[in-house]
């Protein structure tokens, strides 16, 4: 009879197998670092009795300029934003043009948060 020893493995082995198997399956916490709107000038909802000079969105983070757009649209679609949005601290500001007429409108937005991912809203 012939006899075949099995190495048994090594409290060391072990503890590095136990290791790597809790690693693996561990949950991985999603990253959530795109800014979120934290506030907008005017109200969403807010009725006001004459058009305001412009539309400001404020972010949770510092925006970047590069693709920033916001669309002012009344209810016929016509856009009433004027020129460029204007990056200015954490908020993102687009000029309205004069002459806006009286009614509801929708403000539909997209800029580039600080990790240079795409995020908007209306």
């Amino acid at each position: 009879m012939v006899l075949t020893a099995i190495p048994r493995p090594t409290n060391r082995m072990l503890t590095v197998l136990a290791l790597v198997l809790v690693a693996f399956l561990l949950p991985v916490a999603p990253v959530s670092a795109h800014e979120t709107v934290t506030a907008t000038n005017p109200e969403d909802g807010q009725n006001l009795s004459t058009a305001p000079e412009a539309i400001e969105i404020s972010f949770s983070d510092t925006p970047l300029s590069m693709g920033s757009k916001i669309q002012i649209t009344d209810s016929s679609g016509t856009n009433w934003a004027k020129g460029d949005v204007e990056i200015d601290g954490d908020a993102a500001v687009q000029p309205i043009k004069a002459g806006a007429p009286a009614g509801e409108y929708t403000v539909t937005w997209r800029v580039v948060s600080s990790d240079s991912h795409p995020i908007d809203g209306d």
